[in-house]
């Protein structure tokens, strides 16, 4: 079964970084005041044109630019606390009650901070926590969303090949493979289903769908939906 037909008019919520959250150029978090509850419509990126295919019932996005899974302030004071996985989660509670859907991508500005791994299995019950490891966060968003609905269905994205910050991997402890691998495995220990969109864009066709070498334009975005769309779930 594609993923279209599983979330075609479902209630949809949408957790990520400035990919997923694609308002007027990624800048739009710089001028707003972020309170308890935060929601940034459909965007202009793959959150719309996956609306537009799929009719959905309602959309949340919660995504914002320089979301992180983990919390990392300790590493970059930049990556305020709603910007985390965690926090988002938190404070979308009512949304997460209602979700039939969930869509969640992150672990591209986790690259970009080499946020440490941990251990799969480390936890961590305090969201504010600023120096989480990326376990941590992921752990603590996917347990959070098991624990308030079960019965969502849960696709979790993975890195987009992205040029920006690799060509210095020697200066880098981790690869965007090594959190990508980490994703996928976390992804099994709670039955989310993973659409692995590493390999969509490459060092050959990457000019045509990206501009700034990290964020998709129109034609990497439709690129990016066709290819959710069509993904196959076991």
């Amino acid at each position: 079964m594609t993923v279209k037909e599983l979330i075609y008019n479902k209630k949809v919520v949408f957790y990520g970084d400035s990919i997923t959250h694609n308002w007027e150029k990624y800048d739009h978090d710089l001028n707003l005041t972020h309170g308890e509850d935060y929601n940034y419509g459909l965007g202009y990126g793959h959150v719309k044109m996956l609306n537009d295919a799929c009719d959905f019932k309602t959309v949340d996005n919660f995504a914002v630019s320089g979301g992180c899974y983990a919390n990392c302030l300790q590493l970059n004071p930049l990556r305020y606390e709603f910007r985390h996985f965690p926090y988002q989660v938190m404070h979308s509670l009512d949304a997460l009650k209602e979700a039939e859907v969930i869509f969640i991508m992150f672990g591209s500005n986790d690259f970009s901070e080499q946020v440490p791994f941990g251990h799969y299995q480390d936890e961590t019950d305090d969201y504010h926590k600023t120096d989480m490891n990326f376990h941590q966060g992921m752990n603590f968003g996917f347990k959070k969303i098991k624990e308030i609905n079960p019965n969502a269905q849960v696709f979790v994205i993975n890195i987009l090949y992205r040029t920006v910050g690799v060509e210095a991997h020697a200066t880098y402890n981790y690869s965007v493979n090594e959190y990508n691998l980490a994703i996928g495995h976390v992804c099994k220990q709670y039955g989310y289903n993973l659409i692995d969109v590493s390999k969509i864009y490459n060092k050959e066709n990457f000019k045509n769908y990206s501009e700034d070498g990290l964020h998709p334009n129109e034609n990497g975005y439709k690129v990016l939906t066709d290819y959710i769309l069509n993904y196959k779930i076991k």
